[in-house]
């Protein structure tokens, strides 16, 4: 499945910043067709090398109302936390990449992705896809952890007391946690942030567990309930429109590298209900995790992963 990300963290990772400029240069509304022009570029370099048959589908972007993509909608005055008018707002544009890449590449499903994070009409998603391609974060309790540490308010103290209570002993002082001289540009348009970075990388992993263990009894129902919502909506917009829908990532939401919730007896919990909702509706592909990557210890739970593996197969 070949994607791009160049309007939320790749910029982050190139070795200069001259392609950021460039990406960020582009005006709002001509973002969506220079995509479109890219992945027509990078699929036509695929199928040369004799990759073709090897592409399950295209998307135009990752999780499109996320990201830079939304500075057309902040350019009719809507705020980035307001997911419904954005997505509104991007799907003229949207479609008329998807329709672009459909008439170049005929042979290759087109898409783009979206997530389930907040709620929004899915009639304001870009009609002309070809596969519904969804993510699915529940967070519920992860929420909870967000909200106490303040990650996505400004106004809030970081780190304040609850931070520090799930920081290592080694952490270093936030105000002295930075990048180096002359690499700010790379968290420029990066919709993680800085104190989410910081977080992740100096959070203890059994005190950042500890708190989701803790209070996840008081989400569970809520959390297992937007999967079934979510599931459901997606579902019936998919079955009108005569869609495959594929969920791409999730479940339980974005953790520190040796945190084990996810891993552990709650997070394969929601990931296997998640799964077999999924499954039980007819959906054309499922994540088994976000966390089931090679550079996670959940990589290496080969057993759980083949098992939910034959079971999406044989469904």
């Amino acid at each position: 499945m070949l994607s791009s990300w160049e309007y939320q963290q790749s910029p982050s990772f190139l070795a200069h910043p001259q392609l950021r400029d460039e990406l960020a240069a582009i005006a709002p509304e001509d973002r969506f067709m220079a995509l479109a022009k890219s992945m027509n570029q990078l699929i036509r370099y695929v199928k040369e090398a004799g990759y073709g048959k090897q592409i399950v589908y295209a998307e135009l972007h990752n999780e499109v109302e996320f990201g830079q993509l939304t500075a057309v909608g902040a350019a009719q005055g809507v705020a980035f936390e307001n997911v419904p008018a954005n997505v509104r707002i991007m799907q003229p544009y949207i479609e008329e990449a998807v329709a672009y890449l459909r008439e170049q590449h005929p042979d290759t499903l087109m898409t783009a992705s979206y997530t389930v994070n907040e709620e929004y009409p899915k009639a304001y998603v870009a009609r002309n896809m070809q596969v519904g391609h969804y993510h699915l974060y529940i967070k519920g309790v992860l929420n909870e952890l967000m909200h106490n540490a303040g990650i996505d308010d400004d106004n809030v103290p970081f780190p304040g007391e609850f931070v520090q209570s799930l920081l290592r002993e080694d952490a270093p002082p936030f105000e002295e946690w930075s990048l180096p001289p002359g690499q700010e540009w790379r968290m420029e348009g990066n919709p993680v942030g800085m104190r989410l970075i910081y977080l992740h990388d100096w959070a203890d992993p059994d005190k950042w567990d500890l708190f989701l263990y803790d209070r996840y009894g008081a989400h569970k129902i809520a959390m297992l309930q937007k999967a079934d919502k979510s599931f459901e909506e997606i579902h019936e917009w998919a079955d009108q429109a005569g869609l495959p829908i594929v969920i791409g990532e999730g479940y339980v939401g974005y953790t520190p590298l040796l945190a084990g919730f996810e891993e552990g007896p709650v997070g394969k919990f929601i990931a296997e209900y998640a799964i077999r909702k999924g499954m039980a509706l007819g959906f054309w592909g499922m994540t088994l995790c976000s966390n089931c990557a090679p550079h996670h210890p959940f990589w290496d739970d080969i057993a759980w992963q083949q098992k939910w593996n034959r079971f999406i197969l044989e469904s």
